[in-house]
């Protein structure tokens, strides 16, 4: 363990102690809980920023450093098919396809002073210092809230699900809009308790904060939950494929209900469902890892695991393939070639991965970054790969990647009118770098 403190401008600190290999990304997080404000990045004494995968003792960080906390920490959201970015300044960027919320200059003069960003699929919302909101994106899922404008007041949280936008203002009222699909139905009445909506072809799943699970639409698509419902108790995680829906108990089993073609139906695999510390569902298939040892487990209709697989951290997905990130860093992957299930190159001391509908990106202990995949979905990233350097976060919508470097520059690949193409917006990005950088009393550059 190593004793840092962490600083700001204003002068309140806090020390902390920690694991020399833990992430500079960890010690943001630790740091943020203590100081209760967003952090931007950690910075040394002379100015140079932390990459935020770095280890701490690869950072150069050492027993008894003080680091200094810049305040305004950028926040990047993604839809379905654009991204956001909220800058240190308080102002909103957008790109990609405009039924997705690619397109905000019709409320660009309303997006300043934005504290927080949030999305739908097909939508994004931005809530203001002063407890307004402002939207944008497709008109009739989540991207217009004309009609309640005027009760989206004193905001205090933002909450999505799938199409829809629920804001929880000052005195408890919950203002809804976007489409009644996934808050309708048997919800409507609870939407306060709602912990995560997942959203299968034609039905919906809905966890509540006492650890049930609330279903409704196309039967055949999981949207009756009847014949497992006294099994829906203590939920803490839940999944969905094409047509079926899974559910995390908080003793580790799991209950999947729907199409049994899309993993709706695990009885052949439940002898091995134990211990379960997390789910992850494809376009027809769910895996599992299990067990102090990290198996995975995998049925439905992509459930061909690699042999001997375990070790496994954490599991992400395309609609065709999986990719499983090991203790040591090392990522197996299995499914459609096409669709990420295959890799030409060593996958090594990887910290994160992201998916797109068809690549994955793979986030490096060295901050850089590796993608295969189908290319027209961000599996190609050869075009900026020279600029893939320094990079604390990567975000995905279903058809693009988008990088955040430790130096503020967005660097984007994959479907150019998803979000892979930030050209348009090259000019508004560099600008948001620039005010965050003298505000934080960086070099410009």
């Amino acid at each position: 363990m190593i004793g840092i403190s962490v600083a700001l401008l204003s002068g309140r600190s806090v020390h902390l102690q920690i694991e020399a290999e833990a992430s500079v990304g960890a010690l943001v997080q630790r740091a943020e809980n203590e100081l209760q404000a967003d952090l931007r990045a950690l910075a040394t004494p002379c100015g140079r920023i932390l990459p935020r995968s770095r280890r701490l003792r690869e950072a150069g960080v050492q027993d008894g450093d003080t680091l200094s906390a810049v305040l305004g920490r950028r926040m990047l959201v993604a839809s379905f098919g654009a991204f956001a970015l909220l800058g240190a300044d308080g102002r909103v960027v957008s790109w990609g396809h405009p039924l997705y919320g690619g397109d905000s200059s019709f409320v660009n003069d309303e997006l300043t002073d934005v504290e927080s960003l949030w999305a739908t699929r097909h939508a994004f919302a931005a809530q203001r210092c002063d407890g307004s909101v402002v939207t944008w994106g497709h008109s009739k899922l989540g991207g217009d809230c004309s009609d309640v404008k005027d009760q989206l007041r004193d905001v205090k949280q933002i909450r999505s699900y799938a199409y829809t936008f629920a804001a929880e203002r000052g005195d408890g009222e919950l203002v809804v809009w976007g489409s009644s699909f996934c808050t309708g139905g048997p919800i409507r009445q609870q939407l306060k308790e709602v912990q995560q909506v997942e959203v299968s072809c034609n039905a919906v799943a809905a966890r509540l904060l006492d650890g049930s699970i609330v279903t409704w639409g196309h039967e055949d698509f999981g949207g009756d939950s009847r014949a497992v419902q006294s099994q829906l108790v203590g939920i803490i995680q839940l999944r969905a494929t094409c047509g079926a829906f899974a559910a995390l108990r908080f003793d580790g089993n799991v209950v999947a209900w729907g199409d049994a073609a899309c993993g709706g139906d695990a009885t052949k695999v439940c002898d091995k469902l134990k211990q379960v510390s997390q789910l992850e569902g494809c376009g027809r298939g769910f895996a599992a890892v299990c067990g102090s040892e990290g198996r995975v487990v995998a049925w439905g209709g992509d459930c061909r695991v690699p042999s001997g697989l375990c070790g496994v951290r954490s599991l992400a997905s395309t609609l065709g393939a999986f990719a499983a990130l090991c203790a040591d860093g090392h990522v197996i992957v299995w499914g459609d070639e096409e669709a990420g299930g295959s890799c030409s190159v060593p996958l090594l001391c990887v910290q994160e991965i992201k998916a797109t509908s068809a690549a994955f990106a793979a986030l490096l202990s060295d901050s850089r970054v590796v993608a295969w995949g189908a290319p027209g979905s961000g599996g190609d990233s050869s075009c900026v790969q020279q600029q893939l350097y320094d990079v604390d976060e990567v975000q995905a919508s279903c058809y693009a990647f988008v990088a955040l470097r430790a130096d503020g520059h967005v660097i984007t690949w994959g479907g150019a009118s998803y979000g892979g193409d930030s050209g348009s917006v090259q000019e508004k990005l560099a600008s948001s770098l620039c005010s965050a950088n003298k505000a934080a009393g960086f070099p410009l550059r």
